[in-house]
């Protein structure tokens, strides 16, 4: 879900950024690519992957998230526990050591 997202956001598919997300104006935590959420008044909309990646998306760890290239974003990945929003809690980042 987070590298479609990616693919989208940085217009490496044919898919139009806008067709699915708008930057947040509010961008003063995290990463530089916070995108702006759209409270759904509808639960059909809800479920769409526009508006079930935002969350996920505005919270990917700005110090350890690499959004250089679409292979140091997917090696970067490696290093956060998405588990958490599988129960809609938080992100948490582990630390690897080998």
């Amino acid at each position: 879900m987070t590298l479609l997202c990616y693919k989208i956001v940085f217009n490496i598919v044919h898919l139009r950024f806008s067709d699915f997300f708008v930057f947040s104006p509010l961008s003063t935590r995290g990463h530089p690519y916070n995108l702006q959420i759209d409270h759904a008044p509808v639960n059909v909309r809800r479920n769409l992957f526009a508006c079930h990646v935002v969350n996920l998306w505005n919270s990917l760890p700005a110090d350890t998230t690499d959004f250089g290239s679409l292979g140091r974003f997917c090696n970067s990945l490696h290093c956060i526990d998405f588990s958490s929003f599988l129960t809609g809690g938080g992100l948490e980042v582990l630390v690897y050591t080998p």
